[in-house]
């Protein structure tokens, strides 16, 4: 009966330690997942601030104020570059 008894102690001792290890798996898998998705959003708003950054560079190049002003009866029209 003792034989039993310590089969018993024992294969509790490991469901208790199968538990303990689910719980570290199912927390780092957690943490994983955390860190991926951090560092994804990282790289998006990266790409997303570049191509503000081009949109705004290619706007102030392209779409730059113009004065209109009149010469000898001639409509003329000159464009202001920025720094």
């Amino acid at each position: 009966m003792s034989m039993v008894v310590a089969h018993n102690i024992a294969i509790l001792g490991l469901v208790e330690s199968v538990k303990n290890l689910t719980a570290k798996i199912d927390g780092i898998d957690v943490n994983v997942a955390d860190k991926v998705s951090k560092k994804l959003d990282a790289t998006i708003q990266a790409k997303v601030d570049a191509r503000v950054a081009l949109f705004e560079e290619e706007a102030a190049t392209n779409m730059l104020p113009r004065s209109l002003s009149t010469s000898n009866n001639h409509l003329v029209f000159s464009t202001f570059h920025f720094p």
